[in-house]
């Protein structure tokens, strides 16, 4: 499955220290597997039309949606983010 990160997702990981982003990097590699994927913190979010998900990195949150051929990265944010950008996403 392809990958496709949204500017601000992209503008996300940049913040992200260099060490931490390696794993947030590889975590969203891994994601290419979709939906065969084995020991990854991966949970679907309640109160959204779309399948939007969360994926659990160490400290970090990948907000994301999956469509028939993709998978849209939303956010990459802190968990202490979490909240204030789950609240943006509501319709």
């Amino acid at each position: 499955m392809q990958i496709l990160l949204t500017k601000t997702a992209q503008k996300d990981l940049t913040r992200i220290p260099k060490d931490r982003r390696s794993r947030v990097l590889q975590a969203l590699r891994a994601l290419e597997s979709w939906p065969l994927l084995e020991g990854i913190d991966i949970a679907r979010l309640k109160g959204y039309e779309e399948k939007i998900y969360r994926l659990r990195i160490g400290d970090y949150r990948v907000v994301f949606l999956t469509a028939e051929d993709a998978i849209y990265i939303l956010r990459v944010v802190s968990r202490q983010e979490l909240e204030k950008v789950l609240r943006q996403l509501r319709p």
